[in-house]
This record gives C-alpha cells, structure tokens and sequence, in this order.
C-alpha cells in the first residue's frame, strides 16, 4: 500500500480551530478586564502581570499566522478553502486590535492595582483623586446649569488650584498666588443658582479644596487666629 502524503492544507481545520478560540478567548478576556477599568484596585500585579506575559507573547506569534496563510494561498486551493483562509486573514488582523486593547488596558491599570494602592500613602492617595479628572458629564452638567462666566471661573479657579497642589504648594503661596480668583469666587458663589453651586462643589475637587481654605481662613479671622489690620 502507498504511503499517504501529507498536505499542508490538511491542517487547515486544526489552525482554523484555533484561531477561533483565541479570538472568542481575546473577546471575553477584553470585556471582563474592561471591567476593570474604573475600579483597577479589584486587580493585582500578579493578574497584570500574567495578561501582559500572555498577550505579547500572542502578539509576537501573529506573523507565523500570516506567513501561513501566506503559504497556503499559493496553492491549489478549492473555493471553499480559498474562503476560510481569507476569513482567517481577516480574523488575524481582529485579534492582533483586540490584543494590541487588552495590553493598553493593562498598561493603564497596572499602577492602580490593589498592590500598588496599599504601597502608597493616604497623602498620595488624596492628590492622585483630587488630580483626576473631571467627569465629562459634570462638565456638561455645570455648562446647563452656570452661565458662561460662572462656568469659566469655576473651572479657572479648579484648574488654577490643582496645579498649585500638584507643586506642593503650602497655603501661604496659594494664597498668594490665587489672590485674583478670590473676587471671581465671591461673585460666583452669590450669584450662581444653588444646584450650579452644589455641582460644582461637589464634582471639581480643585475648586472644592480652594473653597476649604477661604472657609478656614474666613475661621481664622472669626476667631482672632489670624489679626487683621483696621480698615482707616
């Protein structure tokens, strides 16, 4: 009896197999890491890790797909053969999208994992919030509710306040160096409608924490801490 000989296009199904649990493998691992997204600290640096090690490594065999599929299409190949290799093709270039995501992903997260969170220190972790930032529906939520001028010095004074935290900026210097937002402060908090103010307040942390320090300040006063000079 002959021997059979082989064909290289008798691998076709195998290949095809699983290429298509990769990319059902790569969807399902995207859509559950997205999860992840707004609350990185569920995660840890050995998951992180292990995605990252997985996914370049799948990446880095992609070429030897497309070399594959290279070989395959110069031979003779029936019509249906010709079909699933240009399905293939195309499945090829998705998951190399879907894995070139999911390590984004992972570099995203990776220094907010619950690891990286108990290894810093409240005072990091209170600027690292206070720095994120604004909820684009809260800016847009403050356009509604604020006129034009009150929506740009809410944010001129949020913006302005960050920074200075951002550079360790003790209270005397921010004081000084937000001296000419304090007329736009007063204006906007007397003239602003109460839901404006609450937005505000509440949603722009720089904004917030520049509105704690007036409050402590105007304490200060009240209480004699601080003297001021009589008006002559």
């Amino acid at each position: 009896m002959s021997e059979r000989k082989w064909h290289p296009i008798s691998m076709l199904r195998v290949i095809a197999a699983l290429s298509d649990e990769q990319f059902a493998n790569a969807n399902e691992q995207y859509a559950t890491l997205s999860r992840a997204r707004d609350r990185p600290h569920v995660l840890t640096d050995e998951i992180v890790g292990r995605v990252l090690r997985l996914y370049t490594s799948q990446r880095e065999e992609l070429p030897l797909d497309r070399e594959q599929h290279r070989r395959w299409r110069k031979l003779e190949l029936s019509h249906d053969e010709m079909q699933e290799i240009e399905r293939l093709e195309k499945q090829s270039q998705e998951i190399e999208v879907r894995i070139g995501e999911i390590l984004a992903l992972m570099e995203e997260v990776k220094s907010h994992t619950i690891d990286q969170v108990l290894a810093k220190s409240d005072g990091e972790l209170g600027l690292e919030a206070l720095m994120r930032p604004i909820d684009p529906q809260d800016l847009k939520a403050a356009r509604q509710l604020l006129s034009t001028s009150q929506f740009e010095a809410a944010l001129g004074i949020d913006t302005a306040m960050k920074t200075l935290l951002a550079e360790g900026c003790d209270e005397m210097v921010i004081f000084a160096r937000m001296f000419d937002h304090m007329e736009p402060f007063k204006r906007l908090v007397d003239s602003a409608p109460r839901a404006g103010l609450d937005l505000i307040t509440t949603r722009f942390a720089g904004f917030f924490m520049f509105a704690k320090l007036l409050e402590g300040l105007a304490e200060d006063i009240a209480s004699g801490a601080i003297k001021v000079p009589p008006a002559h």
